[in-house]
């Protein structure tokens, strides 16, 4: 054999330790974290977004202050109807399937949350239920090949 020269079952088995790892990454690091995060998510914005589709919370109007693109509702200002409570740098939640533009204002319910507001009687609370469900049963199932890995005597792969 010439120097420098590998076996091209070598370089094969080379990649296919690269891919195996990287998936291997994904699935314990990366996957996880989301769940996690999507987990969280959904469980801050449950109670917010089920009050907003009962119309329960503080009246008041979302005044759209950045767009972009296509998003309009990710930067406003909401103020109460009676002036009293303003809050700045929120989101809406819910919004209407219409074109928005900087200035226009969009009635709103504050509902707790603390970065954004909610459309009176919207459907949000459906996304956000399944978001949560989603990331509490992916958490369970990650964890359930944890284990099924360490039962058969076979460390998580690193």
């Amino acid at each position: 054999m010439a120097d420098g020269w590998t076996s091209p079952l070598t370089e094969r088995h080379a990649r296919w330790e690269r891919r195996r790892r990287a998936q291997a990454a994904f699935f314990w690091l990366v996957l996880p974290m989301v769940l996690l995060a999507m987990t969280v998510e959904g469980a801050q914005q449950l109670q917010p977004s089920w009050r907003a589709h009962r119309g329960v919370g503080t009246a008041g109007t979302f005044t759209v202050t950045r767009c972009v693109k296509l998003d309009c509702y990710g930067g406003g200002v909401w103020q109460s109807d009676d002036g009293t409570d303003t809050r700045r740098g929120v989101r809406l939640y819910d919004a209407p399937a219409v074109r928005h533009h900087v200035g226009d204002r969009i009635p709103a319910l504050d509902t707790g949350l603390s970065y954004g507001v909610y459309v009176a009687r919207g459907e949000a609370y459906r996304t956000t239920t399944v978001e949560l469900i989603v990331g509490v049963l992916g958490l369970a199932l990650c964890l359930l090949a944890l284990a099924f890995w360490r039962r058969r005597g076979n460390a998580p792969p690193s």
